[in-house]
């Protein structure tokens, strides 16, 4: 019988043969392994004064130590060909010598660690997040961060212009020791605007056909390899976009003749892959989306060029390529020569050595969150929801504590579960206490919600970690007074990582709440203890209330697959067309699902996530009330009254009413801490004159009453790794 600890059994996943047998990039470039890293800008200049030593130096630990752990091959993303083309006012720019000068530090490092390094030659284009930007058109996107974004039209006589940017950064990137560039035809920047015909309306030379639209890349590759130094010594990827996600995008068709053309011009040496724009209304990233959902575009492109007769052009693959299983059947199909990774670097530095040894399930699971994708939306620099040291390299650690001490944490949440795994690595003993049978706390709700089914791979992952450790874990026990005397316990430190409880129902909130029969807390919806109606409102204006909405609309019987999720969203690989009203294919359940949220405010998700839930749960007909006033609770439903001017009366009558006010810290154990401390607990010998109690993610400020009690997952790991770091 499985321990209560362990929420499923997992397996060890042994590399195949492909992902680890060497490829020639170029005559002078040959790597160990099939793996490409993906380009990552890590925003650090939010955080550190830009070109300075310790932002070189906080980049260069970073790609340094991917490389040392088998990234060979490495693309650092985000580099502004100029001022005008950065993605935001204050992004890094190869563009002088000062800059090619400061990033010789990455560049060496990664040398140093035995692999090759290429700069991202990045021109934002329509993808800028700034109030003027340039572009093939100034026709205006509807992504856009600011209210009035003026795309600027590039007139034909600068293209030349432009094309020398990326010329003088080819020229800089070789001064800075890069043994390559990588230009995006993807992602919504320039190149990308003209050859998209969804965006590129031109009607001069540079617009219309495809021989015009792809002129520009054209010319850029050209004076590429006619301005180098050493252009045999000088790689040149291309990245290119295989399918727009776009009404009036590029066709396949289009797409396999462009790719076709890259290859044989003889200037490109690796052809990266790509999917999407800035302004794709499908996903691509999140963990809403199957393992490989677009690798058929992937093949498409790769079995025209053996047609076309340039089989010996690496093919990279990328997107939602997390699973090793997955990667070694894509090689072994001859679908791509290279698997692009980036977040599952981001998540393990480690993940390919862990691969090549066997021990794949001792790595960090990257499962989509997209948390760090929030973070570079909110210009904030970029880490990883369940690995805190990500892109804090050089700040952080798991140096040993000076002191060991005995210390009890309170609560295996994703922050108790952390803090308590760091002070471990840090050489103190810990017990773990938790009420519950299984640890993982509101994740063990949240992995049942439509798309975050991976929570339960963190799950996995964690109880192995625990295992291995000697921290002492005390399942289905409550942390009291009389366990800690039961068991002569006594401690240095009580870390309270207890987590936070739904907020009460109550009539002094919405008239009628308490006695309603109708209404349930949003817990006992996610754990399966009570299954809503037919028809359901929903009250609340957060995640929590989302969540609900698409786990209460979720058929059940539809399995999550990769052409069920193409034909969801209407998207046609085989053709490169998407619907431009998919959501008349979306299968539906029975139910009637209304959110009523805040009269002051849309509900404020995660930008790497949220817009995808959004849309799709409009896109299951479920009504979002955003102006709506509660008036009263009965037996039968929910009465509202909408705002002037419209100034109406409504009665919605329903099955379900879930409860998705919110949480609040919980204060029951901060109240008995204390209570316990002035009872005489260190004359009792159950705590030292030094003792210390510490408190870490919702549970915070859970004796004043500060705290709200509500944080994403991301705060909850990096307090409890902070806690556990300075204990």
């Amino acid at each position: 019988m499985p321990s209560p600890l362990t929420p499923a059994a997992a397996t060890a996943v042994i590399a195949g043969p492909k992902l680890f047998t060497p490829i020639r990039i170029s005559p002078h470039i040959e790597l160990p392994n099939r793996f490409y890293m993906q380009p990552i800008y890590l925003n650090m200049e939010n955080e550190l004064p830009l070109c300075s030593d310790a932002h070189m130096s906080a980049m260069a630990a970073f790609f340094g130590e991917r490389a040392h752990f088998g990234a060979k091959l490495i693309v650092v993303g985000g580099l502004g060909t100029s001022k005008f083309g950065r993605w935001k006012k204050d992004a890094l720019t190869l563009g002088t010598f000062d800059a090619a000068k400061a990033l010789s530090r990455v560049t060496k490092t990664v040398h140093q660690e035995g692999g090759y390094v290429l700069a991202q030659a990045f021109h934002s284009g329509r993808a800028a997040r700034k109030r003027f930007f340039l572009s093939s058109t100034s026709a205006r996107s509807t992504v856009q961060p600011f209210p009035r974004a003026f795309p600027l039209r590039i007139p034909g006589f600068m293209i030349n212009y432009v094309v020398s940017e990326y010329e003088r950064f080819a020229r800089l990137a070789e001064e800075a020791g890069f043994d390559g560039i990588e230009i995006p035809v993807s992602e919504g920047s320039l190149l990308h605007n003209f050859l998209s015909p969804a965006v590129n309306t031109r009607r001069d030379k540079f617009g219309g056909s495809l021989e015009r639209r792809i002129e520009m890349t054209a010319r850029v590759l050209e004076t590429i390899k006619n301005s180098l130094a050493h252009p045999g010594k000088f790689v040149v990827s291309v990245r290119l976009c295989l399918h727009d996600l776009k009404v009036g995008g590029s066709s396949m068709a289009e797409t396999l003749q462009c790719a076709e053309v890259l290859a044989k011009s003889g200037r490109v040496d690796i052809l990266n892959t790509s999917v999407g724009m800035h302004d794709s209304p499908v996903q691509t990233l999140s963990a809403y989306v199957p393992h490989g959902a677009f690798t058929r575009a992937c093949q498409l492109v790769k079995e025209r060029l053996v047609a076309a007769g340039a089989a010996d052009l690496p093919v990279v693959a990328s997107h939602r390529l997390n699973s090793l299983e997955l990667s070694e059947k894509l090689l072994d199909r001859g679908v791509c020569d290279m698997i692009g990774l980036a977040r599952p670097l981001l998540a393990d530095p480690q993940y390919i050595a862990n691969a090549a040894a066997g021990r794949s399930e001792d790595s960090i699971p990257c499962i989509g969150c997209n948390h760090c994708v929030n973070r570079l939306y909110k210009h904030q620099r970029i880490t990883c929801a369940l690995n805190p040291i990500s892109g804090y390299e050089l700040q952080r650690g798991w140096q040993p504590a000076k002191y060991r001490k005995t210390i009890a944490v309170v609560g295996a949440g994703a922050a108790g579960v952390t803090c308590a795994l760091t002070l471990w690595r840090r050489g103190h003993d810990v017990t773990l206490f938790e009420r519950n049978a299984v640890i993982g706390g509101q994740l063990n709700w949240a992995k049942r919600v439509p798309g975050k089914e991976s929570y339960q791979e963190v799950l996995e992952y964690w109880t192995r970690q625990l295992r291995q450790s000697s921290i002492n874990v005390r399942l289905n026990t409550e942390f009291t007074r009389e366990e800690v005397a039961r068991n002569h316990q006594f401690f240095h430190a009580v870390v309270m990582a207890h987590g936070s409880v739904p907020r009460a129902i109550s009539s002094h909130v919405f008239p009628g709440a308490s006695e309603c029969p109708l209404i349930v807390p949003f817990s006992r919806i996610l754990d399966g203890s009570v299954t809503a109606g037919r028809r359901v409102v929903i009250i609340g204006n957060g995640a929590i209330s989302h969540d609900v909405a698409s786990f209460l609309l979720h058929d059940p019987r539809v399995a999550r697959e990769v052409s069920f999720y193409l034909d969801e969203w209407g998207v046609n690989l085989e053709q490169g067309t998407v619907l431009e009203h998919p959501e008349v294919r979306m299968p539906r359940n029975n139910r009637e699902v209304t959110i009523f949220q805040k009269a002051d405010k849309d509900a404020d998700l995660s930008r790497g996530w949220g817009w995808t839930q959004k849309r799709w749960i409009r896109h299951h007909d479920s009504a979002v009330i955003r102006h709506g006033m509660i008036e009263n609770f009965d037996a039968g439903g929910v009465h509202i009254s909408i705002l002037p001017p419209d100034s109406r009366k409504f009665y919605v009558p329903c099955d379900t009413i879930v409860w998705c006010i919110g949480m609040l810290p919980n204060i029951t154990y901060g109240t008995w801490v204390y209570e316990w401390m002035k009872d005489g607990a260190n004359t009792r010998g159950e705590m030292i004159r030094d003792f210390a109690l510490y408190t870490c993610g919702s549970c915070r400020d859970s004796v004043t009453g500060d705290g709200h009690g509500e944080q994403d997952m991301l705060q909850a790991v990096q307090e409890g790794y902070e806690i556990g770091y300075k204990v």
